[in-house]
């Protein structure tokens, strides 16, 4: 199992009260998979993601990757597994405004001290992959939202990162363009085996996993689609 969560809670305390953003929250995402959680704004779905990205702790349960428990990880050793096993897709993109989408899509392999034919020949790879090749020296205010949306989906994979995580990412295009942009990513999780989770709150975005849960009040509801792996009942311990 790439990815499964054990009786996952998050809260937040405001002055006098608690917040439980996320509740009892047990999923499971193999490798290969595409799933779409789908919930409307203030449901947990960005607060859950950020606890399978590791960028968050949570309050009790855990966050297992590739079977193993990262919950009480040192912070230096969660920055290695995000570097390395998880890839990032913004809402708002979070490109670096000074690079290129070149140097943006490049940044994780220099963090990654990758030598320079290499990064080279991966980076120009992945923008011939999202047809941005032509536009590679280009920053990103030259480039259209959905444009530098496929800039984002190019770093997140630049890694080969295991897991990819997108969150609302087609929040800030028109229809059209969010259509692209997630039929690219359906085409990449086929073609490269890399997981993806999508958390967004619009239905036709969900369309494109293979699998669609949904996420009420910090709980994680039914499922939809063949493929087996969300829980909503007891998650087992990874073997």
């Amino acid at each position: 199992m790439l990815l499964q969560t054990e009786s996952l809670n998050k809260e937040y305390r405001t002055g006098a009260e608690v917040v439980r953003a996320v509740r009892s929250v047990n999923l499971a995402v193999d490798t290969g998979d595409f799933l779409a959680i789908n919930g409307p704004s203030g449901s947990g779905k960005t607060t859950l993601l950020n606890l399978l990205g590791l960028i968050d702790r949570p309050t009790s349960g855990e966050v297992f990757l590739e079977g193993q428990a990262t919950s009480r990880l040192p912070d230096r050793v969660l920055a290695g597994l995000r570097l390395r096993r998880i890839g990032m897709i913004f809402q708002t993109f979070n490109l670096i405004s000074v690079l290129s989408a070149y140097e943006n899509v490049e940044y994780s392999l220099l963090l990654l001290r990758m030598g320079a034919a290499e990064r080279r020949r991966r980076v120009m790879e992945l923008l011939d992959a999202v047809d941005l090749a032509h536009l590679a020296h280009r920053r990103p205010e030259q480039l259209s939202g959905g444009q530098r949306q496929r800039v984002g989906i190019a770093r997140a994979l630049a890694a080969r990162p295991a897991l990819v995580l997108a969150d609302e990412p087609t929040a800030n295009l028109d229809s059209e363009t969010s259509q692209k942009v997630m039929q690219l990513m359906a085409e990449l999780n086929a073609r490269l085996g890399v997981a993806f989770v999508v958390v967004t709150h619009d239905p036709q975005v969900a369309q494109f996993a293979r699998r669609t849960a949904y996420l009420r009040d910090g709980q994680l509801q039914d499922e939809t689609g063949g493929m087996s792996g969300v829980q909503t009942g007891s998650a087992r311990h990874p073997a």
